[in-house]
């Protein structure tokens, strides 16, 4: 069964200037871009964490970003004066006001940022939310499948290469992460982890949006299985244990309802794990850090990442040490670790107060018990890049990450707003 046809379309208004609709062109540019990590710095702090830690840089994925908001505005004025809205936009409103609210006992630059980041994350939340059903699947899932194509596409040929095949004009770096004799693909983004975050969102939206049958199905199922290859070929831990919570959660789809899922089933799990099979070397190499002594060797310091927020929280658990301020307090301290802690929630906490960590674990574990409530198609995306929120920082941390995050929670808003009850899990 069809979720996306089985729901009943919701009219979405496009604005227009002058015959063009700002709001779709803005909208399929910015998930297109999304993956192309480039930009200028307005604001580099003389720390070295690396990374977008406490930096603001204009991605060029902003452009049609501020296009969208442009002509999403009127409608987002109107449907929060009507609360029209569900709760995941709820959850990125939240994190906004609570940045804002915070900033001014702390504040810097890189705090006015994340303020700015968080406002148009909630632009894409509420655009997606809002769309129709064909809407849907062709402003969000297509272009997502195509992003994550040419990112596989790009991250096979890096790790072929050894390293960089010479796009440092639109994001790829030089330097890349060595697993054993194997180069992690990075595709054109900063990190192999973040790639493989935005493999696993890809792939978890294209189930959602699959089509029921004919060509435009078969040609969406190779789109599943491409966007998951970088799962196989960037040997994050994080990724694999969300990407056996997906494939565990279509086994039991199948079980239910084989012809939706079980051929997605398929797509993802070859995706995944042939390209996994052909650089198993890398995988191995991982393998052997994480049955290391101690748990924080096995996790890469993160045991300590976590002691060392408990302690900044402490420090200042009403307000927080500032928005967008983690790394930078970090490095005023020369006997602790200068990294931002590998947790949503515990990052939210140490930066924005007790009660906003709290209130954020609280909302994405309602975020994630909903999505069981609503179908398999949505515990699946809820499960994919929800681990993120739990092993690493980037779905708060970088711009495109917030993107992401945005894009997860319209996804998670959508679909709830569209269940099809017999479906539920």
């Amino acid at each position: 069964m069809d979720t996306l046809n089985e729901a009943a379309p919701q009219a979405t208004k496009s604005s227009a200037r002058g015959g063009v609709d700002l709001r779709r062109i803005g909208l399929v540019w910015t998930i297109l871009l999304v993956p192309i990590e480039t930009g200028i710095a307005l604001y580099l702090p003389d720390i070295r964490t690396s990374g977008y830690a406490s930096t603001f840089v204009l991605m060029l994925f902003d452009i049609p970003l501020l296009v969208l908001t442009a002509g999403a505005l009127p409608s987002i004025v109107s449907r929060v004066r009507t609360r029209d809205f569900s709760l995941g936009v709820a959850t990125v409103l939240f994190l906004t006001a609570a940045a804002l609210v915070t900033l001014p006992f702390h504040p810097s630059r890189s705090g006015a940022g994340v303020v700015f980041r968080l406002a148009f994350a909630a632009v894409v939340a509420f655009e997606i939310s809002g769309l129709s059903a064909r809407a849907f699947r062709y402003r969000v899932g297509a272009p997502l499948l195509i992003g994550a194509a040419i990112q596989s596409t790009l991250g096979v040929m890096q790790v072929l290469n050894g390293g960089a095949i010479g796009l440092n004009r639109i994001g790829e770096r030089s330097a890349f992460f060595e697993f054993g004799d194997v180069v992690g693909a990075q595709g054109t983004m900063l990190h192999p982890y973040v790639l493989a975050g935005y493999a696993i969102l890809a792939a978890t939206v294209g189930i959602a949006t699959l089509p029921d049958g004919g060509q435009q199905r078969k040609v969406w199922l190779v789109g599943i299985g491409l966007a998951a290859v970088p799962l196989g070929i960037t040997f994050s831990r994080s990724g694999a244990v969300g990407a056996i919570i997906v494939l565990g959660l279509l086994a039991y789809g199948a079980y239910r309802n084989r012809e939706r899922y079980g051929a997605a089933l398929i797509a993802m799990g070859v995706g995944a794990l042939v390209p996994a099979l052909l650089f198993s070397g890398g995988w191995l190499d991982r393998f052997d850090d994480s049955t290391r002594d101690g748990l924080d060797r096995s996790s890469s310091g993160r045991v300590t990442l976590i002691q060392q927020s408990f302690d900044l929280i402490e420090s200042s658990p009403i307000v927080g040490v500032g928005p967008g301020r983690y790394a930078i307090v970090m490095e005023e301290d020369p006997t602790v670790l200068p990294q931002v802690v590998h947790n949503v929630p515990l990052l939210l906490a140490a930066e924005s107060g007790i009660v906003v960590g709290l209130a954020a674990l609280v909302l994405l574990l309602l975020l994630g018990y909903r999505a069981l409530r609503t179908s398999i198609a949505a515990a699946v995306v809820a499960a994919g890049l929800g681990v993120w929120m739990v092993f690493d920082k980037f779905t708060y941390l970088s711009p495109n990450g917030l993107v992401m995050f945005a894009i997860w929670l319209g996804v998670l808003d959508w679909l709830w707003t569209h269940r099809d009850t017999t479906e539920a899990a």
